[in-house]
């Protein structure tokens, strides 16, 4: 537990920071504020940014704020820059060190924050989550597995909506701004790593709402594998060399509406490799190498790290064409990630043997 954390906790009443990034859900907002304001809690804020809605969201968040002005709703709105730009707008607006994420369509059970806020007390956990009805396009009871820091990695056990120490959301990297869903798997997996304390309350605290229209339908349901391939592209740090670059391989089969979901987000935030990349190898799938390589070009120079995956990628997209390249492509991987020799070395091999071997048609 944190320092800022503990000593929020100390006071009688600790103040709860409620998180609700907001884009075209006008005709629900109204129900997820108020499910907040009923629980009654003494000492809440809760904080809206609206992400460019072209629906009537921002004129009901207003409405709600001029009838409670008894209620502290803080409520910013901007240009169309995704769920994660969204909660980490929010989260560095915050005035408290607990925080609660919820979704502007879902619904908060009376009594979450005061049994969330038991719990930390008594378990010292940096994470409280809970159990979760799901109504909407679907109808059903979710009952997720006990906290798990490595099987997380291979499927997320905790939903958005928790509380959180902030602390651990800056230890964690934040919210990646890069990926348009399956951030908070990505967040929490990333979290795991700082071995916090996760508790979860075995009662629906929640009730999550699933459209037709939302993220989760739209691009997560019935897509499990590439998503979870995703993730691994997302995070190629935390898995073995092996796993990201068949990873990369199979997300060429992701669905056809991906990929321009992350051309629109990409230009929303520049600067973010991982949505090049994610086109570059839609482009590889489509057979359009010149694409590939102009992405991925991009996607290194648009790391900080000179992400090590993009790098590989193109080493392997320039192979053929440009084995010189390629062979100093392959080096520099390596160096990001020493462990990628064992899985390049036939490759470098081969290549050496191509730039050694005289060349046809050569003058003598």
């Amino acid at each position: 537990m944190s320092n800022s954390l503990a000593q929020e906790l100390g006071s009688a009443t600790p103040k709860v920071s409620v998180i609700m990034p907001l884009y075209n859900k006008a005709a629900f907002v109204r129900e997820g504020i108020e499910s907040v304001l009923s629980q009654g809690y003494p000492n809440l804020e809760i904080l809206v940014r609206d992400d460019g809605s072209t629906d009537a969201s921002r004129d009901v968040v207003q409405a709600i704020i001029d009838e409670r002005q008894d209620a502290e709703i803080q409520f910013f709105s901007g240009e169309n820059r995704g769920v994660s730009f969204g909660r980490n707008f929010l989260i560095e607006k915050a005035s408290s060190p607990i925080l609660v994420l919820q979704d502007p369509d879902d619904i908060m059970l009376p009594g979450f924050i005061a049994e969330a806020i038991k719990a930390m007390r008594a378990t010292g956990a940096r994470i409280v989550y809970s159990d979760v009805d799901v109504f909407g396009v679907q109808e059903t009871h979710w009952q997720p597995p006990a906290f798990d820091p490595f099987g997380i990695r291979y499927g997320n056990c905790l939903a958005s909506f928790s509380m959180l120490d902030r602390d651990l959301w800056q230890a964690a990297g934040r919210f990646n701004e890069a990926l348009p869903f399956n951030e908070d798997w990505s967040f929490f997996m990333r979290a795991s790593l700082e071995s916090p304390v996760v508790h979860r309350l075995e009662k629906p605290y929640f009730r999550y709402r699933q459209t037709e229209s939302g993220l989760y339908h739209s691009f997560v349901y019935g897509n499990w594998s590439h998503n979870l391939h995703l993730v691994m592209v997302a995070n190629p740090d935390l898995y073995a060399v092996e796993e990201v670059l068949e990873a990369a391989r199979r997300l060429r089969e992701m669905p056809s509406h991906w990929p321009a979901k992350f051309a629109a987000l990409g230009e929303r935030n520049p600067g973010h490799a991982l949505p090049l990349i994610v086109r570059a190898i839609a482009a590889i799938r489509d057979n359009d190498g010149r694409s590939a390589r102009e992405l991925l070009e991009r996607a290194v120079q648009a790391s900080p790290k000179r992400d090590w995956l993009a790098i590989a990628l193109l080493a392997e997209a320039v192979e053929a064409s440009e084995p010189q390249l390629a062979l100093s492509l392959y080096h520099h991987a390596r160096i990001r990630r020493p462990d990628l020799t064992r899985v390049v070395n036939a490759r470098i091999d081969h290549l050496l043997t191509r730039l050694r071997s005289p060349q046809p048609n050569s003058s003598r």
